[in-house]
């Protein structure tokens, strides 16, 4: 906390009877419970409430004496945007004080000067008014759940997507925001987070620029994405404090197509299958593990086959093998999304 002091002593005559105004010789002290301030307001009734500072104003007669019922004017110089009060004057109590002042942070940065005057005796101090962000030196810390889906993957068969791909199967996370001060300093409470992503939308509003107010120096927020994947950026920005967060988001395999090298072919004949994984936009999905059944017919694979097989770069994957008994059905599956299938048949060759 930072307490700022001004005291201006006019000395001249002594006048030890008590009036509205202090006079020559007396002494007026006006300090401001915080010397910072951080804007913009906060709703509330209270002095403290709004991120307000309580404004104590103190008298003393030349002799020493507490110089009670004296009024005291009071007003701001500065950055008119920066800060305002709550009363314009003070009567001094019998103890010679005035608490009942505060300076509310306005819209902007800025510094007021606070003046405190009674008759020809004034005082000021300093009121320095911050952003509402987390102070130069300080750490933001941002973090993401494991991304989850709120709906299944629809049905398709032989490529035919079903749906966009946003929402698509509803995929989120929850991002968190957490704000460490620097040493010696305090986060203002309701400090202003922006986050922003290169994909999805923040808070599932079709945003991808949200502001967040910092609640105990932390808050949090949904971050929905589409069925596509790739690296996904958020960053966040309060003050001059930022922190970046990558996510490697993968994609969706919403289609299979699955093409035999012939139409017809004859009893042990070497053939081939190509089975390609679409996303939701017709795009080949590398790295995407397929389960093929026989559903007429005997295929023997080739040596070496991999009993499942994964989709390369393009998206593709080729399985060659004899054709044993024809005609020869065989039916690809997208592993953990069985609806994703295609049926394909090579017949017999007359």
């Amino acid at each position: 906390m930072v307490k700022r002091v001004g005291v201006v002593v006019a000395i001249g005559l002594v006048a030890c009877t008590e009036g509205a105004a202090l006079d020559t010789g007396d002494t007026v002290t006006v300090t401001a419970e915080e010397g910072t301030v951080f804007a913009p307001a906060l709703e509330g009734s209270g002095c403290r409430e709004r991120g307000g500072s309580t404004i104590r104003v103190i008298g003393q007669r030349a002799d020493g004496t507490p110089a009670r019922g004296a009024e005291v004017q009071l007003w701001l110089t500065g950055s008119p945007v920066a800060a305002s009060l709550t009363v314009d004057s003070v009567t001094l109590s019998d103890n010679g004080t005035s608490e009942i002042a505060c300076v509310v942070p306005g819209a902007f940065a800025g510094t007021s000067t606070l003046h405190a005057r009674s008759g020809p005796v004034e005082a000021t101090t300093a009121i320095e008014t911050a952003d509402r962000a987390v102070p130069p030196g300080g750490t933001l810390k941002l973090g993401a759940s494991p991304i989850v889906s709120d709906a299944a993957i629809p049905a398709s068969s032989c490529g035919v997507v079903q749906s966009g791909c946003f929402p698509g199967t509803g995929r989120t996370t929850q991002l968190s925001v957490l704000a460490l001060p620097p040493a010696g300093k305090a986060v203002p409470e309701r400090s202003e987070v922006t986050l922003a992503t290169n994909a999805g939308a923040l808070d599932c509003q079709l945003a991808t620029i949200t502001r967040l107010a910092l609640v105990g120096n932390a808050a949090s927020t949904r971050l929905c994405l589409p069925d596509l994947g790739g690296k996904v950026t958020v960053t966040a920005q309060s003050g001059t404090t930022s922190a970046m967060l990558e996510l490697d988001v993968r994609t969706v395999p919403r289609g299979v197509v699955l093409v035999p090298d012939r139409a017809l072919a004859a009893v042990n004949t070497a053939v081939s299958y190509t089975a390609i994984v679409t996303d939701c936009e017709g795009r080949g999905v590398a790295d995407v593990a397929l389960l093929l059944r026989t559903t007429s017919g005997v295929f023997r694979p080739a040596e070496g086959t991999p009993a499942i097989p994964k989709t390369g770069a393009d998206g593709s994957v080729t399985i060659a093998g004899t054709a044993v008994t024809l005609p020869l059905a065989l039916r690809a599956e997208v592993v953990g999304a069985q609806q994703i299938e295609c049926l394909a048949t090579i017949g017999v060759q007359p």
